[in-house]
């Protein structure tokens, strides 16, 4: 299946269930679609075969379908407008996650920050603000996924070190660093890495709710690819703010009760 249908078959799958992931419940209200718009036209069929003549019943098989089609078809040209599906961004503080998947930035003073014995004292160093996001989940973290880039995979062990000097409690084997190389630039591969990490994080037993994605690091692409990402199924962001270093979680959705 090439790119595009597996896109349009996914399409497909929101539109019928409201999720790409199959559910219980998203399998039976397939089943029940699928039943009603089979059962319902045989049904009706009968029924008109059953009191009204052959010819007659042409009439209806054929008329009423196109006044549906015309009458839907107006319905949606003067509701155009309202038919969009408004979008809900719930933001709040982060809730502690058991997974936290980083994206590391280069680090030019790295030395600086290796000087230091508390997060205050890094200043405005690009360390900061990941390791910001370690201490608020520590108490629950499993993992923590280090996705780096060409540029910031040189600064990974100082950043394993300087973490080890300033969360002095924190368990540094549970940082790990992803796999892969990626170019922070490029969507498709932030979207892929992001899918890969998921489906490996649920044969571990770990539920979604339980994994949150920090858009702090890396470029602008980062934050747009994982919002792409997280949207769908109800997934969670967080950004470590750069003025007051607060931790907030962004809940991007679409808001179905308003729409």
């Amino acid at each position: 299946m090439t790119k595009f249908n597996n896109r349009e078959a996914r399409k497909i799958l929101v539109s019928f269930i409201g999720s790409e992931v199959l559910t219980i419940r998203g399998i039976l209200t397939l089943v029940a679609i699928v039943l009603t718009f089979s059962w319902f036209p045989d049904g009706l069929g009968a029924l008109v075969k059953s009191i009204f003549s052959e010819e007659t019943q042409m009439y209806f098989q054929i008329g009423i379908p196109a006044l549906i089609l015309v009458g839907v078809y107006f319905y949606l040209y003067f509701n155009k407008d309202n038919l969009i599906t408004p979008m809900d961004m719930h933001v709040d503080d982060a809730k502690e996650a058991k997974v936290l998947i980083l994206f590391l930035s280069s680090n030019r003073a790295v030395q600086d920050a290796l000087k230091v014995s508390s997060i205050e004292e890094l200043g405005i160093n690009n360390f900061r603000m990941p390791i910001t996001a370690i201490n608020y989940h520590k108490n629950k973290l499993k993992k923590v996924v280090v996705v780096c880039s060409k540029d910031s995979e040189s600064n990974f062990d100082d950043f394993i070190a300087c973490v080890k000097n300033i969360l002095k409690d924190f368990d540094t084997s549970k940082i790990l660093k992803h796999t892969s190389i990626i170019n922070f630039e490029d969507a498709e591969q932030v979207y892929k890495l992001l899918e890969n990490q998921y489906s490996k994080l649920k044969e571990e037993k770990i539920r979604e709710k339980e994994i949150i994605i920090d858009v702090t690091g890396g470029q602008k692409i980062i934050s747009i690819a994982s919002c792409i990402f997280a949207l769908p199924n109800d997934r969670e962001i967080q950004y470590v703010s750069t003025t007051d270093y607060k931790v907030k979680s962004y809940d991007i959705r679409y808001d179905r009760e308003n729409g």
